[in-house]
């Protein structure tokens, strides 16, 4: 390629070496004590943090892998940049002491840093997204459709918030990339699944159609150092290989268009599930 000539981000290898010399991210608080453990497949634990601060926490040797903690960091920071409601997240460190804590046996739990989700009291848990006339629901639950979208949303999971008039909230997505399948992501995964969808499949009635609009256009604007930014989330103590990084951005980035296109369609479908009624 000549200088000065554009580079063709829709080709993978023009990705690597985007992410060197990016900082990473490091703990931001320590877990000192177990509240509970959760009975799901990845055994998360609920963490006391010197911040002051409750977090469910997804540590490393957890039974879905790293993928699912790679996961859980694109997708928040992808929601971040386009303006989806999560969880606030920080990323935390275990001590050594708490892998011997008699609830953790056989969890596969190792010490360092871990991925921890905000605590949420008085919450239910579903996995429809409901409750749309709700707290700014039609206007939230299209953002998350987009994401899931843009991803390949697999495994819905949603809190709704007592004290806050049901207000939605995604959480846990470890499943998110590629399907989830608790086997080491590669690259070769990424190649094979950037044309494969998820498409969102539930009732889109109450929902703002000019919301997936909003999506649509944020979407668009994502750019290859927005991407770039999302993947620099995962910190270097995962020990994730920069190239699978950077081509996850990658992935990201081809399937912008397929988003935008079923953004556009449910806008399309919105608008006729939730007819304006007729003046006289």
């Amino acid at each position: 390629m000549s200088m000065g000539e554009p580079v063709d981000h829709s080709i993978r290898l023009n990705w690597l070496g985007l992410l060197a010399g990016r900082p990473r991210p490091e703990a931001e608080t320590t877990i000192f004590a177990i509240a509970d453990v959760a009975n799901t497949g990845s055994v998360p634990f609920l963490g006391i943090a010197t911040d002051g601060g409750r977090y469910w926490v997804k540590y490393m040797g957890n039974a879905h892998g790293t993928d699912s903690l790679i996961a859980e960091r694109v997708v928040e920071a992808l929601a971040r940049k386009l303006d989806a409601p999560m969880r606030p997240s920080v990323l935390v460190d275990v001590p050594e002491i708490l892998t011997h804590d008699p609830r953790m046996v056989g969890s596969g739990i190792q010490a360092g840093v871990a991925h921890g989700s905000l605590f949420l009291d008085n919450c239910l848990e579903k996995n429809v997204l409901d409750s749309v006339t709700r707290d700014g629901n039609k206007t939230r639950q299209p953002r998350f459709i987009a994401l899931w979208e843009l991803c390949y949303g697999e495994d819905e999971q949603w809190l709704y918030d007592r004290q806050s008039d049901e207000q939605v909230w995604s959480y846990d997505h470890g499943y998110w990339i590629t399907g989830g399948e608790p086997e080491p992501l590669t690259v070769k995964d990424l190649e094979v699944t950037v044309k494969s969808w998820e498409p969102w499949k539930g009732p889109l009635k109450g929902m703002d159609p000019a919301a997936f609009v909003d999506m649509l256009e944020r979407i668009e604007a994502l750019t290859v150092t927005d991407l770039i930014d999302v993947v620099a989330s995962v910190p270097l103590a995962w020990g994730v290989p920069d190239e699978l990084l950077e081509s996850l951005a990658w992935w990201f980035y081809m399937r912008r268009t397929h988003a935008m296109a079923r953004m556009r369609q449910l806008a399309k479908e919105t608008s006729l599930a939730n007819p304006k009624p007729k003046t006289k």
